[in-house]
């Protein structure tokens, strides 16, 4: 389809939108970003208190960060070794964004990282150091599966999921990290039973993986994201006591922001499917475990805090459903997608040229949802209105998606 040569004049709207899919924009939402990482970090940190414990939160954090950007730096130092296994050559996709091939292994250098958290626990002695290691342990088959697939490009979606099931049934083994309420009457009765219960754990942790996988569409969106919620999680453990989930949230963030400076504003590195699945495995265990281990946090509090990939699922499983399309099959309709659509067109009617492609400059909104959403869900926890947090973000999606998706369809011919 051919795009119209005439650009509109600048007014206001359009000024608005120049700064929107600027350098200026995307670099400021770089520095506020890792501004809003650090405060929430020093924010979580000055307040965890361990018993046998003397290892300092932020020492931890800034190892872990350190080790994650090494590990980063080495796998772009040595693509040439393995970019005919590691590099994603398919830009035609039609969910694709990226003009070059890039290495898709990012999930290893935060994988490392992490792993190098357990370890310096392990030799500092700390008490954490067993379920840290567990937590690791019971994510290796999750991380490889997803490690094989960005390797090979050839492992089937059905051993994927099996992968990410038995990680979430070695979670309920060996952590104890089984849901067993959802405050919801008729579905407590039926977690009562163990087997039920471990079942619903293993699928909700399958899920979550595959949903951070779905969402990783954009430059430093899906790290990005991980980062927010993880934090979010941490100050949900503050708001309950819960010392160990905070300090769990601030080292898989050191972990995931030792990537996403590779990854924002320009990918250099991929997280790739292995990163994708370990990450939203990690985050659904540390879930679940705040509200396994903490009987004064509720289920649906812990649900509002990770709703934004949940709720991406949901809808594009039922929009997918309404029209018969393979809930399977990629396509260009998913929320970041229509964010970076409707910035483009943007950009195209503003005098950007037909083939620019914005990407980067899409990331930050989708960050600032996100924000949004764990607000809402930290205040509603407060109030005890736990269920409102989740419904909120849930009206606030739709209501997005909906005025995105109408402007893109007015402008169609600038696509």
């Amino acid at each position: 389809m051919s795009t119209p040569i005439k650009t509109q004049s600048p007014g206001f709207g359009g000024r608005v939108s120049l700064v929107f899919t600027s350098r200026l924009w995307v670099w400021t939402a770089f520095t506020v970003f890792v501004a809003l990482v650090l405060f929430g970090t020093i924010l979580i940190a000055s307040q965890i208190k361990l018993t046998g414990s003397s290892t300092s939160p932020i020492l931890l954090f800034g190892g872990l960060f350190g080790v994650s950007v090494v590990a980063c730096a080495f796998v772009l130092l040595t693509k040439q070794w393995h970019a005919r296994f590691s590099l994603d050559n398919d830009l035609n996709g039609v969910q694709k964004l990226h003009q070059v091939a890039v290495p898709r292994i990012g999930g290893l250098p935060i994988f490392l990282a992490v792993a190098a958290g357990v370890a310096w626990m392990g030799f500092r002695d700390h008490p954490l150091f067993e379920v840290n290691l567990l937590l690791l342990v019971c994510g290796l088959p999750v991380f490889m599966i997803g490690f094989a697939e960005d390797i090979t490009k050839k492992i089937s979606v059905k051993l994927r999921l099996q992968a990410t099931f038995l990680g979430g049934f070695l979670a309920c083994a060996a952590l104890g990290a089984v849901i067993t309420s959802v405050s919801l009457g008729p579905v407590d009765k039926l977690l009562a039973f163990a087997p039920v219960a471990w079942c619903f754990t293993a699928f909700a942790m399958s899920g979550y993986s595959n949903a951070i996988n779905l969402i990783d569409g954009l430059n430093g969106l899906a790290a990005g994201v991980v980062c927010i919620l993880a934090l979010g999680l941490g100050l949900l453990g503050l708001q309950h006591q819960a010392m160990d989930m905070a300090l769990y949230s601030l080292l898989l963030t050191a972990a995931v922001l030792g990537f996403w400076v590779f990854n924002f504003p320009v990918g250099r590195l991929f997280l790739g499917d292995g990163g994708a699945y370990f990450l939203g495995f990690a985050l659904a265990v540390l879930a679940v475990l705040l509200q396994a281990n903490y009987n004064n946090v509720n289920a649906w509090a812990v649900l509002s805090v990770l709703a934004y990939p949940v709720v991406e699922v949901m809808y594009s499983i039922l929009r997918r459903k309404l029209v018969n399309a393979d809930p399977g099959q990629p396509d260009r309709s998913h929320f970041h997608q229509y964010f970076q659509r409707s910035l483009q067109i943007m950009a195209r009617k503003r005098g950007g040229a037909l083939g620019i492609c914005v990407n980067s400059q899409a990331s930050p909104f989708l960050w600032l949802f996100t924000c949004v959403s764990v607000a809402m869900a930290l205040y509603f926890d407060q109030l005890g209105l736990h269920a409102l947090g989740f419904v909120s973000t849930a009206v606030l999606y739709v209501v997005s998606y909906q005025v995105l998706g109408r402007y893109i369809a007015k402008n169609a011919e600038w696509e």
